[in-house]
């Protein structure tokens, strides 16, 4: 009986790399993400549109295995969803994440979210604003839509700092197809938005009026950030860059996510657990729960991420790329080859 279990344990195993090696991705992470990347392009638009309309739905920025089969069965994916999503999910994390996806998108997704909670109150006030921003007057009736142009000026005019072809791609990613314009259905998300955006900021009121009950004080704003200064600082000296520090010490899985509880750990591994709880506030900028690359290094992060676009675009996926650049085939490169 243990025999027969056994030979029906590894024919399945069998069956199961069979499978893969029958895809266009195999077993590789990498091209799974691309394949990915290219089949949400090819039905939307944009990877960020498709990750909006059909897989992100309750707006808690990951997506489960139920959530990514059920986005690609809608948009009419014929290829074994399951099997894409365990390629996918190489840190058996059983989510994916935006940043994972695309993070780039990710980045200007989380920048524009984090701004509107911040400057409007809702749907409503965000259109209206923008239109009279955009127009230079102030308009009576009640806004219900914008062109890309007064979304974009708009929003500038409003405070926007992050350039505008990152307000072209979050338009693209919102309007409504069949005019292009930016109607409030696209915006009903800031509602959980802001409602998420008041909560952690009534937790902060009630923690700092339980540390006043206590007679404790959190450490000053200054402190905290000779705290980040220090740690960064130790990260560039042992690892060469922030980068290479992220993915040998922060990372390890080479996502481009971080939870609270991973920091922790890494931080206590690395010496500075008595300051982890500090440096990850300061990390965590958005009180998203999440820290992402981009918190700890935004200029080599943008820098990555174009870099990445250009992989992309020059060579069809990184194992292209590599294999391009590996000109002895030795699975190694080296300077001179990069």
């Amino acid at each position: 009986g243990m025999r027969r279990l056994s030979n029906n344990h590894w024919k399945a195993k069998l069956e199961r790399q069979s499978t893969r090696s029958k895809t266009v991705y195999g077993n590789d992470p990498a091209k799974a993400m691309e394949h990915l990347r290219h089949f949400m392009i090819s039905s939307t638009g944009s990877v960020l549109r498709a990750w909006i309309e059909f897989f992100d739905r309750d707006m808690d920025h990951r997506i489960s295995r139920a959530e990514f089969s059920k986005g690609l069965r809608e948009l009419g994916y014929k290829g074994d969803v399951f099997e894409l999503f365990s390629v996918l999910d190489d840190d058996d994390s059983n989510e994916l994440t935006l940043d994972e996806v695309d993070m780039k998108q990710a980045t200007i997704w989380r920048n524009f979210r984090v701004f509107v909670a911040a400057r409007f109150k809702s749907e409503e006030e965000l259109l209206q604003r923008c239109f009279d921003a955009a127009e230079g007057i102030k308009h009576r009736e009640i806004q219900d839509h914008l062109s890309r142009e007064d979304f974009c000026v708009g929003l500038r005019k409003c405070g926007w700092s992050h350039g505008v072809a990152d307000l072209n791609w979050i338009f693209d990613a919102l309007q409504d197809q069949s005019d292009g314009l930016l109607k409030i259905d696209a915006l009903r998300w800031m509602g959980i938005e802001l409602t998420r955006r008041q909560k952690k900021q009534e937790a902060k009121v009630r923690s700092r009026k339980w540390q006043a009950l206590r007679g404790r004080t959190g450490a000053s704003p200054q402190l905290k950030h000779r705290h980040f200064a220090k740690f960064k600082a130790f990260l560039q000296k042992k690892y060469g860059t922030l980068i290479r520090a992220w993915r040998q010490a922060l990372s390890q899985t080479d996502s481009m996510v971080l939870s609270k509880l991973h920091f922790l750990k890494a931080a206590a591994r690395l010496g500075f657990a008595k300051e982890s709880k500090e440096l990850w506030k300061a990390l965590d900028k958005d009180d998203s729960g999440q820290a992402s690359i981009d918190e700890l290094d935004p200029k080599n992060a943008e820098i990555l991420a174009q870099f990445k676009v250009w992989v992309t675009e020059k060579f069809g996926s990184v194992r292209a790329a590599f294999e391009a650049m590996d000109s002895d085939s030795t699975r190694f490169i080296n300077a001179v080859e990069f």
